[in-house]
């Protein structure tokens, strides 16, 4: 079969196959287009394939269902045929057909009769146009014996040369090899419907036998091709809505797929959002928005009489200091296993929530009183008592908790939240742990406000200035250094206590740009004294944690030792316990390169913080200042007495010089000398004093002339 008889015998199904197809791609395409986000198409592009690969599968078996259909609908009229033909070729056999010839005359008895049985049969088979018989001459021609009359176009009558009865002995112009098959006495059908001058027909040819046995003629049944092709056409029809039928169920079940998934992705995305909109992606705890929300649900319920309601907020000292060294991950790591702890504090009827940053709000629910409300606070700080594996890293954290108390501390949740923050920024300042908010927090918040604004304007304008607190050998009395520190003059206020702007310069940052010029100023200083004839000797200058966890601390310290030329010696770094023990490993590395570089480094205020002593021979340290709080009681406290004493036996049994501070009294010095103290600094000898007073303070003590250059 060629190419172009197929798509001609197919033509119908093909218009049908192509128009579906191009109705899947347009229904895939709207539902990838409409339906489905653009999150969900690479995940669901398998499914498009298996939908369109199932539409070619349904398209391809729908045509074999019509060819099956259509070869069902020709085998019936086959069979028809094939159980028609032989029984008239038989009867005509028996009713003396034998005796026609070529000469026999139209009104011959057994002409006639067989005319008319022809005609009955074709009247009693509607779907038979007519019959009629053939013999095959000697030159090898065709020609009609019987030929009945035939209404050939339905119309109930016999009408013009076409329909009338065909003489005897007129030849068959056609050549058909069915009807040459049956003169080799074959009974043969037609394949397919043919169409010439007497219509649309499917023929059948059977051959007619002798009495002896011998094939006379061939007889020629034509079958109403028109009614064949309708009864296919029908059947192609049927199976083409079957499989219409199909495709449609899978276009439904597909659109209702998609629907679910869509509908499915919608809600998960809704979910994600409110997730999104109302928890912390890191720790998955309520964020601000959520906290409030539940908070200010609470509060619109009574709590009774003998309940209140307080709000805590939480801010993890020294933080930053942790991202800065060992990078967020560690940071957010530390963060995810903090809100576990501070769960686990907690009851059913507490809320955690992590506003951001390094932040934790807690929402006490039913709480009898403000004691109640600080015993709390204690249990949860002492969560922080143990420190955190983060990695190999052992990090010491601790928390400042700001605590208002319902109603006193607010009424509503936003006052709650604001004046928790606040007490928390005083527990900051203050350098404690737990702060209760009062009211008079405001004003001292809008005073902090201010000092930080105006530090801002003082780096800029140059109001802060450095004095030296001279450093007293024990053994020979003699200067051997100086502390340096920082004072701030501020233009219509005078001057400003370290401790009101040094917290605050914490809490903002302004501690870094503070520090490095503290670093600077004691450089220049000490090389203009070099200049001026004097000894050199060493100043010691504080470096605030947050200057300590910059990552460019090395390369900035080395850059100003560069810049004024000074002897890396004569500068000592003093760094407080907390700095140093919140993340020993780091802090180690770095003392390391600071050593390196020539500097002397000094734990300054041992005691106060940590106070780890396992890692303490770990540290490369070459100077343990003690602070002044155990300096001050110590004879007449025998415990500071037995501490003092411990520690710069500690101190000396590591290799480590001892420096006390806060010395205020004579009995004070006397008990350190008895105890081997190598230098002393505070009040006893010398306030701290401005450049030019030190400068005079060098002249004038005893051993001025040993701080001279010969």
């Amino acid at each position: 079969m060629s190419i172009s008889s197929f798509l001609e015998g197919n033509r119908d199904y093909m218009i049908f196959a192509g128009v579906m197809t191009i109705f899947t791609l347009i229904v895939i395409l709207l539902v990838r287009k409409i339906w489905l986000a653009e999150m969900e198409i690479r995940r669901t592009r398998p499914v498009y394939l298996v939908v369109g690969a199932i539409s070619v599968l349904v398209l391809f078996g729908g045509w074999f269902l019509v060819q099956y259909a259509e070869k069902r609908e020709f085998d019936r009229t086959q069979g028809m045929l094939s159980g028609n033909a032989p029984i008239l070729a038989y009867e005509m056999s028996s009713s003396g057909y034998g005796m026609l010839g070529l000469n026999t005359p139209p009104d011959d008895p057994d002409y006639v009769r067989l005319i008319g049985t022809m005609i009955n049969w074709m009247k009693l088979n509607p779907q038979i146009i007519s019959f009629y018989t053939l013999r095959k001459l000697e030159n090898g021609r065709s020609v009609f014996i019987l030929g009945p009359e035939t209404d050939y176009n339905r119309d109930g009558r016999i009408s013009g040369e076409l329909e009338s009865r065909v003489p005897i002995g007129e030849v068959y112009e056609e050549w058909i090899p069915e009807l040459e098959a049956s003169f080799l006495g074959q009974p043969t059908f037609q394949a397919k419907v043919t169409e010439d001058q007497w219509g649309q027909t499917i023929s059948a040819f059977v051959p007619i036998m002798g009495s002896n046995g011998r094939q006379i003629d061939v007889l020629g049944l034509d079958f109403d091709g028109s009614l064949f092709l309708k009864n296919v056409a029908e059947t192609r029809l049927r199976m083409t809505g079957v499989v219409f039928f199909l495709l449609l169920i899978m276009y439904v079940l597909f659109a209702s797929g998609a629907y679910y998934v869509v509908e499915r992705q919608l809600r998960r995305h809704k979910e994600e959002l409110r997730h999104l909109a109302y928890y912390d992606a890191l720790t998955g705890l309520p964020n601000r928005a959520l906290f409030r929300e539940r908070l200010q649900e609470a509060l619109t319920n009574p709590f009774g009489s003998a309940y209140s309601a307080a709000v805590l907020h939480l801010d993890i000292k020294r933080f930053k200091n942790v991202n800065d060294s060992l990078g967020h991950a560690v940071g957010d790591r530390l963060l995810v296993q903090l809100a576990k702890r501070l769960e686990a504090c907690l009851d059913r009827d507490d809320l955690l929530a992590r506003p951001g940053a390094d932040e934790f709000v807690i929402f006490l629910g039913k709480v009898s009183s403000v004691h109640e409300v600080q015993q709390k606070a204690e249990n949860i700080l002492s969560a922080f008592d143990q420190p955190v594996n983060v990695d190999e890293y052992e990090l010491f954290v601790a928390p400042s908790v700001g605590i208002a108390v319902y109603p006193d501390g607010g009424t509503e949740a936003d006052s709650l939240i604001r004046n928790s923050d606040t007490a928390m920024y005083f527990a900051k300042e203050r350098g404690i742990d737990l702060h209760l908010y009062t009211e008079d927090m405001n004003d001292k918040l809008l005073e902090r406000l201010s000092i930080e604004n105006d530090m801002r304007r003082g780096i800029e304008r140059k109001e802060f200035f450095l004095v030296y607190q001279p450093k007293i050998d024990t053994r020979s009395g003699k200067t051997v250094g100086a502390e340096a520190l920082i004072r701030w003059n501020h233009p219509t206020k005078g001057m400003i206590s370290p401790a009101q702007f040094i917290p605050v310069a914490e809490d903002t940052g302004l501690i870094v740009p503070l520090g490095e010029w503290v670093l600077s100023e004691a450089c220049r200083q000490l090389k203009a004294w070099e200049a001026q004839g004097f000894r050199p000797i060493q100043v010691s200058v504080n470096l605030s944690s947050r200057q300590f966890e910059k990552k460019d601390l090395i390369s900035r310290i080395r850059n100003i030792i560069s810049e004024y030329r000074v002897d890396p010696a004569c500068l000592q770094l003093e760094l407080t316990e907390s700095s140093v023990m919140q993340t020993p490993e780091l802090s180690n590395h770095t003392l390391y390169q600071l050593k390196k570089s020539g500097l002397s480094i000094a734990l300054d205020d041992f005691g106060t913080g940590y106070s780890s002593f396992s890692y303490l021979p770990h540290l490369p340290l070459d100077v343990l200042k003690i602070d002044k709080g155990f300096v001050k009681d110590v004879t007449v406290n025998p415990d500071n007495a037995a501490i003092v004493t411990a520690m710069i036996a500690l101190a000396h049994n590591l290799g480590l010089k001892v420096i006390c501070e806060g010395v205020e009294t004579k009995e004070q010095l006397d008990f350190l000398k008895d105890r081997d103290c190598d230098e002393i600094q505070g009040f006893y000898y010398s306030r701290p004093l401005p450049p030019e007073e030190f400068e005079k303070w060098l002249v004038r003590v005893i051993n001025a002339a040993d701080t001279r250059m010969a």
